[in-house]
C-alpha cells in the first residue's frame, strides 16, 4: 500500500452531503459526496449520468448542499473519473480551482472539526 501525498486533509462524509453543478449546459443536482477537503471532493455520480465527466473538464457553479457547508459557488475542474461503464456509481475527483477566502476558511474549519480526518 502506497503513501498518499495530499496537500489538504480530507474527511469522509455521508450521502446527506451533496453538490450541484452544470456541465456543458446539463444540470447535475443531489450528487452525493464521499469525501471533502479544502482542495477538492470526491463525488459519486450515477453511471447513467456520467457521460462527459472527464479529466480536465470545468464544472460551472459547483455548490455544496448541507447545513454544515457554505452555500456559495466554487470554480472547479474534474481531476479524474473512475468506474464509468463498470460500476453503478462513478467516482469523480473534483479539484477546487478558486474560491472566496471565507469559503476556504469554512472548509478548513469543517475538516479540522472532524476527528480522524485523513
Amino acid at each position: 500500500m502506497g503513501i498518499e501525498n495530499r496537500l489538504f486533509r480530507r474527511v469522509f462524509v455521508g450521502p446527506e452531503f451533496t453538490v450541484s453543478f452544470v456541465l456543458e449546459g446539463k444540470s447535475f443536482s443531489r450528487i452525493g459526496l464521499a469525501n471533502i477537503s479544502e482542495g477538492g471532493c470526491l463525488a459519486l455520480v450515477p453511471d447513467a449520468l456520467s457521460a462527459g465527466l472527464a479529466p480536465g473538464v470545468d464544472l460551472e457553479g459547483l455548490t455544496f448542499h448541507h447545513e454544515l457547508l457554505p452555500y456559495h459557488p466554487v470554480e472547479a475542474r474534474i481531476a479524474y473519473a473512475l468506474g464509468a461503464g463498470e460500476l453503478e456509481l462513478v467516482g469523480v475527483g473534483i479539484q477546487f480551482l478558486s474560491m472566496k477566502p471565507s469559503l476556504r476558511k469554512s472548509l478548513q474549519d469543517f475538516v479540522d472539526a472532524i476527528p480522524g480526518s485523513l
